[in-house]
């Protein structure tokens, strides 16, 4: 064996080594995937039987939907003005400016949470 073959080898070899330490990192990954989506499948299913218990109680439920359709067709409380009490001009520039977080509205009457441009929830102190 020459010269020329034994470096082919060693560089190949050492390709080898490199390959086997991948694999071997991609199969522990490949376990914690597995172990994540069967913890999912469980919390899914538990989800599943939660719902259908609730069902056979015959428990009828409310949507957040037909509540505030409720609140606006029934009550005549416009979301619009709502929207406009919890957002004015001024606090628009400020989330702008700002981006994410938590802002004081009416002289801290309450507080608004703003995520990605969306107000996620009011918050009463």
């Amino acid at each position: 064996m020459g010269r020329r073959e034994r470096e082919e080898i060693k560089q190949l070899e050492s390709i080898k080594s490199e390959l086997s330490a991948k694999l071997q990192g991609l199969k522990i990954q490949k376990n914690t995937i597995d172990r994540e989506i069967n913890s999912t499948n469980q919390n899914i299913n538990n989800l599943i039987s939660k719902i259908e218990k609730l069902k056979e109680n015959g428990s009828l439920i409310v949507s957040e939907h037909a509540i505030i359709r409720y609140i606006e067709r029934v009550l005549g409380i416009s979301i619009d003005e709502i929207s406009q009490k919890i957002l004015g001009n001024e606090i628009e520039k400020q989330i702008e400016t700002l981006g994410n977080g938590t802002y004081p509205i009416n002289d801290n009457e309450f507080k608004i949470v703003v995520k990605d441009n969306v107000v996620v929830t009011i918050i009463k102190e």
